[in-house]
């Protein structure tokens, strides 16, 4: 090539438009148990991820969802042949047989909506922002929304039903400040109309059925006041609430407030028990994660944010991700916390510069574990095609003692 050739195509390439290259991941977020096949999210860029499905004795590899959706949030339904999942801020739920999924239309302005928490294959109940607080909310699948506690002066985070209760995380803004309370409250009893239909309606504790949106909204607020119960008040930041039963439960606290410069976040994982009214609490033990990946400006972020990176229990053992010094930064790997004997041990070692580990998922007597993709034939987790032109993909196992 001649000089003036060579400097052209110097010239050429500084004017093309630099394209950071993103870091691909893959991990597990769920089984299905009719097929014994396995859900898994692909996340090619920061603002792009996709459903696959991985058959755990061939290593095959199925797309779940057409590539235009982004699902978020990907959550079972209890009858095992559907599941839901959030896409740009919308509920939806898909059957695995068919091609498309539904879009909810809800009856009332919500947004901000939480992982729903189904309670048959026709209704859910969630945390949802209706103008400037979250509220909890009954939907069923045919967008129809009963509220069950909303008001102007709180947001309501993160509920749990244990039978006739609904437990939650109040939170309460005053001058910039925020408390913390754990809370229960009567689930409202809210039936079904008429069958097959977008009707749904109210009954009381007194027998009187509400209809009306703006009713349903006012006695709402009304119930919520006179029945709620303060389980523990002055609790500071916490999230992810997880009820085991009405008398114990856990839940993760962090920071109320991390700067942008700050190159980790550090959380804690606490267990709760309530016994003839007094509270108890204990830390488990503490994780730290990396804010590279929870950030949305940055280029190494997770789609999901915080997500795929909670703590998972299976019976007495807790797994969690946690920061370790690599080659050339940090790395996440797996932790396990055995509750019944107290003890934490370190089950991966990771050093390679961006290479994380996340998501255990337990799938029958053992936990898969994803991660950062290497495209290398001795990575642990991985993705090719092989010499039949089949995806296939590669995860980590622990087995289950």
């Amino acid at each position: 090539m001649s000089s003036a050739r060579r400097h052209t195509f110097f010239l050429f390439l500084c004017l093309l438009p630099f394209t950071a290259i993103s870091q691909e991941f893959l991990y597990p977020v769920a089984v299905c148990n009719r097929t014994g096949l396995v859900c898994v999210i692909y996340q090619k860029t920061p603002t792009h991820i996709e459903l696959w499905l991985w058959d755990k004795e061939t290593k095959h590899m199925q797309q779940g969802l057409l590539s235009r959706f982004t699902p978020a949030g990907l959550t079972l339904l209890p009858d095992g042949r559907s599941f839901s999942f959030i896409n740009n801020g919308a509920l939806m739920v898909k059957q695995f047989m068919k091609r498309s999924p539904g879009t909810f239309e809800f009856t009332q302005p919500l947004y901000d909506i939480s992982l729903p928490n189904w309670l048959d294959e026709q209704t859910c109940y969630l945390s949802a922002k209706k103008r400037t607080h979250h509220g909890l909310f009954q939907v069923d699948r045919c967008g129809e929304v009963s509220p069950i506690c909303w008001d102007d002066l709180h947001d309501y985070l993160y509920p749990q039903k244990v039978g006739g209760e609904l437990f939650c995380i109040e939170r309460t803004t005053d001058r910039g400040s925020m408390s913390h309370a754990l809370i229960k409250i009567p689930y409202p009893k809210i039936c079904d109309v008429m069958n097959m239909s977008c009707i749904s309606s109210w009954t009381m504790s007194d027998g009187n059925s509400l209809n009306d949106n703006e009713d349903l909204v006012r006695a709402a607020n009304r119930s919520a006041a006179i029945d709620r119960v303060e389980v523990v008040g002055s609790l500071p930041t916490v999230s992810f609430l997880s009820m085991v039963s009405d008398k114990s439960g856990y839940y993760i606290s962090h920071p109320s407030k991390v700067g942008q410069k700050s190159a980790s976040i550090e959380f804690t994982y606490w267990k709760f028990v309530v016994e003839e009214g007094v509270f108890e609490t204990k830390p488990l033990f503490s994780f730290v994660l990396p804010i590279d990946l929870l950030l949305f400006n940055r280029d190494t972020r997770l789609y999901e944010s915080v997500l795929p990176l909670l703590p998972q229990r299976y019976g007495q053992k807790i797994f969690f991700m946690h920061v370790t010094e690599g080659e050339c930064g940090c790395n996440l790997n797996l932790f396990c916390y055995d509750e019944e004997v107290g003890t934490t041990k370190q089950l991966t070692n990771v050093t390679t510069e961006g290479m994380h580990y996340f998501r255990p998922l337990q799938v029958g007597n053992a936990v898969i574990l994803g991660g950062s993709l290497r495209d290398s034939e001795d990575a642990d987790v991985r993705m090719w095609i092989d010499s039949d032109g089949e995806i296939r993909a590669q995860f980590l196992v622990f087995p289950l003692d």
